[in-house]
């Protein structure tokens, strides 16, 4: 690798140059400066993001570690495989990772995640940082930066990962001590989510297309904010829905922390059946990263977002009315949850808001049972 300067500067006939031998000669002179001097290269690690998985048996996941080197000897290389995460394709490492530097045997720093596996363990991906060319341009403190980690096996990006690098002299490092890495703070929350009523339900698939679903519709809620740990909430069966309307007046209560991976909660509408799986007519993943976000912000015990109406879908049939459904959230702090404490559904403590029992249309056992009670008396 050859590493130069090239000055180019204006000439006439005549011009002995002066100048640009000048400049060129400062040039060199602030290269020879960091040479033969001693750094340490402070390395703030704090997470990666979309990690391509790896196979571990019948599953595609990753085990994580971080290997930082930019150079052979100890003094040069980081390793935390013992402390490996599991099954973590978006790891939080929050740590500070300190190497010797000498210009320019250690000019390129290498900081790489690698995959821990019961046999052999395999990189993920890399980033190269050259050292030498940011002391050349006098960026000693770095900022947050995002870097891609390549693999020369993948013609694609294996994810990313969020680092910080400074570039101290030995003196510096001395007198100025890492700054200290923690993972977010969470806290606790409770997710209150009020479905009012759903609105001209009909079946997506093209046989059925248009025609309202007037037997048995059900309706759940899924919120995965941490990826794995999924809570599926869902109403009883509205019987006989009417062109495809119902109304539910139903509570779900969620109870999670934030801040949260995956702010989305998903609602879905199904039609119910009793005596094999249900059929998934439509569905909307509602975002709900700005309402946490607020939440955070203000800190107060509650936060309410207001209803609104919100149209379903189905992920093969775009575009095809389905119905939609009414809904309202709000968020309380654990403390405030615990001191007004509300039921699912309509069960009590029935409050914030009062859920009165849904205007519904019998289920078809009903007249069997009115019927079979005037036959015994």
């Amino acid at each position: 690798t050859l590493k130069a300067y090239v000055v180019l500067a204006p000439w006439q006939e005549g011009d002995n140059t002066t100048s640009s031998r000048l400049e060129a000669m400062r040039q060199l002179d602030s290269y020879q400066k960091i040479h033969d001097v001693d750094y340490i290269c402070r390395i703030y690690v704090f997470k990666a993001f979309n990690l391509s998985p790896r196979m571990h048996f019948s599953s595609h996941t990753c085990n994580p570690y971080l290997v930082i080197e930019n150079g052979d000897d100890v003094d040069n290389q980081f390793s935390n495989e013992k402390n490996a995460l599991q099954n973590e394709l978006n790891p939080a490492f929050y740590q500070v990772v300190e190497l010797q530097t000498r210009i320019p045997e250690n000019a390129h720093l290498s900081i790489q995640i690698w995959d821990k596996d019961l046999t052999t363990n395999s990189m993920i991906g890399s980033t190269t940082v050259d050292i030498e060319d940011r002391l050349l341009h006098n960026k000693k403190t770095g900022d947050k930066e995002y870097r891609r980690l390549l693999n020369p096996e993948y013609s694609t990006s294996q994810g990313l990962i969020l680092v910080r690098i400074d570039i101290l002299t030995a003196e510096e490092a001395r007198t100025t001590k890492p700054e200290e890495l923690a993972p977010p703070q969470f806290w606790d929350y409770q997710l209150r989510l009020v479905l009012w009523s759903t609105q001209g339900i009909k079946f997506p698939q093209l046989e059925n297309r248009g025609m309202d679903v007037d037997q048995k519709l059900i309706v759940t809620a899924n919120f995965d904010g941490e990826g794995g740990q999924e809570i599926v909430k869902h109403t009883d069966v509205a019987w006989y829905a009417a062109e495809g309307n119902a109304d539910w007046n139903w509570r779900m209560i969620f109870d999670l922390k934030l801040p949260c991976k995956n702010p989305r909660l998903t609602v879905s509408v199904w039609d119910e059946n009793v005596l094999g799986s249900n059929e998934a007519l439509g569905e909307v993943v509602l975002n709900l990263q700005s309402f946490f976000a607020r939440c955070l912000l203000e800190r107060t015990d509650k936060v309410r977002d207001k209803r609104k109406v919100v149209t379903f879908e189905h992920s093969n049939h775009r575009g095809t009315p389905i119905g939609s459904v009414k809904l309202e959230m709000a968020m309380y702090t654990k403390a405030a949850a615990e001191e007004r404490p509300a039921g699912e559904a309509q069960n009590e403590p029935n409050v914030d808001p009062y859920l009165p029992n849904p205007k519904r249309n019998a289920p078809p056992w009903s007249g069997y049972t009115v019927s079979r009670e005037k036959s015994i008396h």
